[in-house]
């Protein structure tokens, strides 16, 4: 926690809700996104990530690796082997990348609140400082 109260990690509880209620201003829908907990032993990760599973090329999560960013790091996890698409696939393909662009782009908008009213100032990753 800062000065403030606010504490600027934020945990699975926190991020389910932020994606939950971006799952229903998308599209009414829910479910692609999966919240899960990762080891917060760190103090300046949070602890928790987003993950989405992708047909054909297997996954992708998307993670805060810093507490002061707003920014999310979006990683592939693909299968291994050959991958052939129509276009259908391929326009759907497009449109879960899309999705995924979109989600990480509200979370960054709501990291960017989160420390606007916590009173911390933040960064890229290319600026990344240790934990406080």
């Amino acid at each position: 926690m800062n000065s403030s109260g606010r504490s600027v990690r934020l945990t699975a509880v926190e991020l389910r809700e932020w994606v939950d209620d971006f799952e229903r201003r998308a599209d009414g829908g829910g479910g692609e996104f999966r919240v899960l907990e990762h080891d917060g032993a760190d103090p300046a990760i949070d602890s928790a990530l987003v993950v989405v599973d992708l047909p054909v090329l297997g996954g992708a999560y998307l993670i805060r690796e810093w507490k002061h960013s707003p920014e999310w790091t979006i990683t592939f996890e693909p299968d291994l082997g050959q991958t052939e698409f129509d276009d259908d696939g391929m326009r759907d393909l497009a449109g879960r990348m899309n999705r995924i662009a979109d989600l990480a782009a509200d979370l960054r908008g709501r990291v960017i609140t989160r420390l606007d009213a916590a009173g911390e100032s933040y960064g890229s990753r290319s600026d990344r400082r240790g934990p406080d």
